[in-house]
């Protein structure tokens, strides 16, 4: 931001109660109201609302930036910082907006496998997602991910499972390995997301073709049905 507009921002920040500003800017920002020129001051105003006392003006900040269309290189610092928050509600929304930007924010992968062990599983939740969001740049977070596919919780499960969906084929060699695990649970689940990501490998088949003889007859149900899939997959893709 040059010194003018610097200067300009800070004369509109004291001249208005800082969080009806606050609230001012978001409803241009998601209104699509917002002038272009306007967004340096926009972005220098909410970035420093970030460090206000009120965590509701904090978390609206957290969705400001992350809506301002701002480059990523200048918002995930401020988006990896919130997630260290005292507000469970700033660091839910700021794990959210990192995983609205999918593998740009591959940069947050380390400091989103921290939020995964945040000790408000909303928060857990949203990491998890958000690490998903990020593709196969998220490779290195499979195994942490793994484990969470026999979580207790059925929500924690699901995200994991769509997590590793969304991070795709790298994840597959893990996924293999996990279908000998001890756990039924975490047997039965590895074998779906093969299905869901649909790597037809002679390795996965192989694997599969095991796992549906699996003493558990929830395991070998979801290997049969992922081998399905990749039948079907094989199937369509042989007719172009």
């Amino acid at each position: 931001m040059s010194v003018a507009a610097n200067k300009r921002a800070k004369a509109i920040q004291s001249n208005l109660n800082p969080n009806a500003l606050v609230r001012r800017i978001l409803f241009t920002v998601l209104s699509g109201s917002l002038p272009d020129e306007c967004i340096g001051d926009a972005f220098y105003v909410l970035s420093g609302a970030l460090n206000s006392p009120d965590e509701d003006i904090r978390a609206l900040s957290v969705i400001g930036i992350s809506e301002l269309g701002v480059e990523p290189i200048r918002v995930i610092p401020y988006l990896i910082d919130s997630l260290n928050d005292s507000s469970v509600h700033v660091r839910r929304r700021a794990a959210r907006a990192l995983g609205d930007m999918g593998p740009t924010a591959a940069n947050a992968l380390p400091h989103l496998l921290v939020a995964l062990e945040d000790d408000q599983m909303s928060v857990g939740l949203e990491a998890l997602a958000a690490i998903g969001r990020i593709g196969p740049d998220a490779a290195p977070a499979v195994p942490k991910i793994l484990p969470l596919l026999a979580h207790e919780d059925m929500r924690v499960r699901t995200v994991a499972q769509n997590s590793l969906r969304r991070i795709g084929s790298v994840a597959v060699p893990d996924l293999v390995k996990a279908l000998s695990e001890p756990n039924a649970i975490l047997r039965e689940k590895a074998a779906a997301v093969l299905g869901m990501i649909r790597a037809s490998r002679d390795e996965v088949v192989t694997a599969l073709l095991e796992t549906s003889f699996d003493p558990d007859p929830d395991v070998r149900l979801a290997a049969r049905q992922a081998l399905d899939r990749l039948c079907l997959e094989s199937s369509v893709g042989s007719r172009f």
